[in-house]
């Protein structure tokens, strides 16, 4: 049987143990887009200094570029980094990514979904979120809100094992905390015992 979900940046094909993660390619904001054509995108490229002599301007204009240029390459990304991550650490507490083609296509070994909150009385979440909050207290904003993203929401799944792995790491601002507790975590942590 075949599963299929979709999130922002990826559509996700589950296929009994085998996970496929594509990457979604959208448009851009519409605004976003009017106000980098409205700036002068050819104009900014060929003569930069002369249209926007102030960084101010500089600023504005890549802060629109980047709302433009985000939705096409965000899912991409993701898949890459997943798979380096994982090729370089093969850290216990990921679930593998065994093979990335251009960032386009994963492959991934499924991991059962942890029912956060529900079966499991929110275990072991509720170990978990203070290690999380207190690992990223003094952290600048741009790395706390991807790192909620995939630490804090349903990113989680039981192994073979029955134990702790994360399936959703293609953020940067998770690697220091994985790599940090990443193992400890996968080793501490048991599916429980259903009564």
């Amino acid at each position: 049987m075949m599963k299929i979900e979709t999130g922002t940046t990826r559509r996700v094909l589950v296929f009994g143990r085998i996970v496929i993660k594509i990457a979604v390619f959208r448009l851009p904001d519409k605004a976003a887009l009017n106000f980098v054509l409205k700036m002068g995108l050819y104009k900014y490229i060929l003569r930069s200094k002369k249209y926007f002599p102030s960084n101010q301007d500089n600023f504005k204009f890549f802060e629109g570029l980047s709302c433009v240029l985000t939705p096409l390459y965000d899912g991409l990304a993701s898949n890459l980094l997943e798979f380096i991550f994982y090729l370089k650490t093969r850290n216990k507490f990921l679930a593998p990514t065994y093979f990335s083609f251009l960032g386009l296509v994963n492959f991934q070994i499924r991991a059962e979904q942890a029912e956060i909150g529900r079966k499991e009385g929110n275990y072991p979440f509720n170990e978990i979120f203070p290690l999380v909050s207190n690992y990223y207290r003094n952290a600048p904003i741009e790395v706390v809100v991807p790192f909620c993203h995939h630490m804090l929401s349903e990113s989680y799944g039981w192994d073979r094992q029955d134990r702790l792995v994360m399936f959703d790491y293609g953020s940067k601002s998770v690697f220091p905390f994985v790599l940090e507790k990443g193992e400890e975590i996968h080793s501490r942590y048991h599916r429980p015992s259903v009564s």
